[in-house]
């Protein structure tokens, strides 16, 4: 008697039957099951989601096609469900064409393991399917892929920048499903494949708790070992595809990483492992807010501060010290638009001025006299001492890390345009109030010379030499020129500047605009 029929006699069964269904996970009991048809293969029965080996999910992607093109894939001949007796021992049916099916996970992974040719794909190549046998090979071919552009050019990605692909054993869980999610966004990317960037998104939630897992289970004082330093690094990689960072788990990431930044305190880091983790988090914070809001200024002033290594702890902590009137100033001026109180606005206006004349001290301090902290080693990189000097020509090329020049130059660019924006916006505020006029074309030309500036220091750091460190650091100045252009209606230069995101982020950024504060 057949377990349908079997249920009809007890209803007390029906819980079993209901029990089994959902511990299966696929409808064996229907012909047409819907995981089935989105396999393209007999099914495997049940298999969790957290256990799949990444070529079993490559093998399937492979399979699958879309309702138009399912008849372009060779059909597999559906094998009936068997009949499952209470009585009888649950054993594999000995029909050669269902002998592989068995209720054993591993026996399935095996006869995945052991196959050699993926069923063909309407979409993905074949060398694809091939590659998803050897995990090396995977990363192999997605490293070795162009991004996808809207333009000409593209961004190559560089191995170098994850040096540490070359462990002979890789014990950190993080660290291997965060390589894992890299092919796959990489690859999903470059064939625009709906399936792969499902499963990376999976996949990347969980590389991201894995990730936070190990930080949080650090000792204070404890070294960070290379294979957690390239987990941060591969995430934030992998964070930088517009597939993945618009998803919940980014934005839960981004919130896990802020807390955690928030009981550690301003420390100075160690070393460049847990710079990467700062970058990466203030990356992750910039991109996830719809708005910038107060907390990325104190963010950007705290991380900046801690970024630079103990040699420079004095000239941080001014940088931090500058940056955190920032919130306070901003709140004054909100108070006194909505008060429409002019003496308040013009308070917040000194105080203003007074930060805007303390960042230009802080940039005289980095280019003139301060070579005893040898910020970013600025006697070995004349290329950044002109550049901060007033010479605009910026190398196409150049051997600073990107990741350290971009926090130091980065941060001052965002002081420097925020701190100008909101006081244009208090003189415009303070003359609608007041009725007088408020002279602006000085405050305005030096905001766009500064979103000018920007724009020459990103296509070093986004084009063809610049390393994926390099643009995730770029991405918080870049979405503030986007905003700045499309705010004042500049077409040519916001055009210019999604040319950029689209380097970046392979398919294109969409930044919603809005406020810059």
């Amino acid at each position: 008697m057949d377990l349908v029929g079997t249920i009809g006699d007890a209803p007390s069964q029906l819980w079993m039957f209901v029990s089994l269904r959902r511990k299966i996970g696929c409808d064996q009991t229907r012909p047409s099951c819907k995981k089935c048809a989105t396999h393209g293969i007999t099914c495997p029965g049940y298999r969790s989601e957290t256990d799949r080996p990444l070529n079993v999910v490559i093998y399937q992607a492979a399979g699958a096609a879309r309702p138009a093109e399912r008849s372009q894939v060779r059909t597999v001949k559906r094998v009936p469900p068997p009949q499952l007796d209470r009585n009888a021992s649950n054993e594999s049916s000995t029909d050669s064409s269902s002998s592989w099916i068995t209720d054993s996970t591993e026996s399935v992974r095996r006869e995945f393991n052991n196959m050699t040719v993926a069923i063909p794909s309407p979409t993905l190549p074949p060398a694809v399917s091939l590659a998803s046998q050897n995990r090396l090979q995977l990363v192999s071919m997605a490293m070795s892929k162009l991004l996808p552009c809207n333009t000409v050019t593209v961004v190559p990605l560089d191995l170098m920048d994850i040096s540490h692909f070359y462990f002979t054993e890789i014990k950190q869980p993080a660290l291997v499903t965060a390589i894992d999610t890299l092919a796959l966004v990489q690859i999903g990317s470059a064939y625009k494949d709906p399936t792969l960037l499902m499963q990376a998104r999976r996949l990347y939630g969980q590389s991201l708790r894995q990730l936070m897992q190990s930080i949080s289970r650090m000792q204070p004082g404890e070294s960070w070992n290379d294979q957690i330093a390239s987990a941060v690094l591969i995430t934030a990689l992998c964070g930088s595809f517009d597939a993945l960072h618009q998803s919940a788990n980014y934005i839960m990431h981004g919130s896990g990483l802020e807390k955690l930044l928030q009981m550690r305190g301003p420390e100075p880091l160690k070393d460049s492992t847990e710079a990467m983790l700062f970058l990466h988090a203030r990356a992750v914070l910039t991109y996830h807010s719809s708005s910038l809001q107060k907390r990325t200024f104190l963010a950007d002033a705290e991380w900046i501060a801690v970024s630079l290594s103990a040699p420079q702890r004095d000239l941080a902590w001014e940088v931090q010290d500058v940056g955190v009137r920032l919130p306070g100033i901003l709140e004054k001026t909100h108070l006194g638009i909505e008060q429409k109180d002019p003496l308040k606005l013009f308070a917040a206006a000194c105080e203003l001025g007074t930060f805007l004349q303390e960042l230009d001290k802080f940039n005289e301090q980095v280019a003139y006299g301060r070579t005893d902290d040898k910020l970013c080693g600025l006697d070995e990189y004349p290329a950044v001492s002109s550049w901060l000097n007033g010479d605009m020509t910026f190398p196409q090329v150049f051997t600073l890390p990107d990741w350290r020049f971009v926090e130091v130059l980065g941060a001052w660019l965002l002081y420097k345009a925020f701190a100008l924006e909101m006081l244009i916006s208090m003189l415009q505020a303070a003359a609608a109030i007041t009725g007088m006029p408020a002279s602006l074309d000085d405050m305005e030309q030096d905001l766009d010379s500064i979103m000018t500036d920007i724009c020459r220091v990103l296509p070093a750091l986004i084009g063809k030499n610049g390393s994926f460190l390099g643009m995730i650091g770029a991405s918080p100045i870049l979405r503030l020129a986007i905003v700045y252009f499309e705010k004042r209606s500049r077409p040519a230069e916001l055009a210019w500047c999604l040319k950029m995101a689209a380097g970046i982020n392979g398919e294109g950024v969409a930044f919603a605009g809005g406020e810059l504060w």
